[in-house]
């Protein structure tokens, strides 16, 4: 399970909402895993999954477009890489009937947090001096 921590907070309250609501979303989805049903609803969890990762990144796109922010590009390039490697689990599972949610939520998790702690803290001074807090 992935555990939200002060630690991961960027203090942008939408964007961490969002955030601990993507890990609420992993750490169902490894519960279902671990209890040996992931397989009966391993579609609506991975279409949800790969849902919330757009809304996501639309919304701190939306906010790199208004506040001008410099490294908008590489950000965009890092959230259009995992939505790849979101539909690459997509259709593992769909299409080649894979059992993929063990490995995806190992990924996803490692991703988020990567993310978070690398990645979205570059913007926060930007978003900051907005006012958006």
């Amino acid at each position: 399970m992935l555990t939200w921590t002060p630690e991961m907070s960027i203090g942008i309250q939408e964007i961490d909402a969002q955030h601990q609501s993507f890990v609420a979303t992993l750490n169902e989805m490894m519960a279902l895993f671990e209890s040996g049903n992931a397989d009966a609803v391993a579609g609506p969890i991975i279409d949800g999954l790969c849902a919330y990762a757009e809304y996501h990144f639309a919304t701190e796109e939306k906010y790199f477009l208004m506040f001008d922010y410099e490294l908008a590009a590489e950000h965009i390039i890092e959230h259009r890489r995992m939505a790849e490697r979101l539909a690459q689990f997509r259709r593992a599972h769909f299409e080649r009937g894979e059992h993929i949610i063990g490995e995806l939520f190992v990924f996803a998790a490692d991703w988020l947090t990567e993310h978070l702690m690398v990645q979205d803290r570059k913007y926060v001074e930007c978003f900051h001096e907005h006012g958006l807090y």
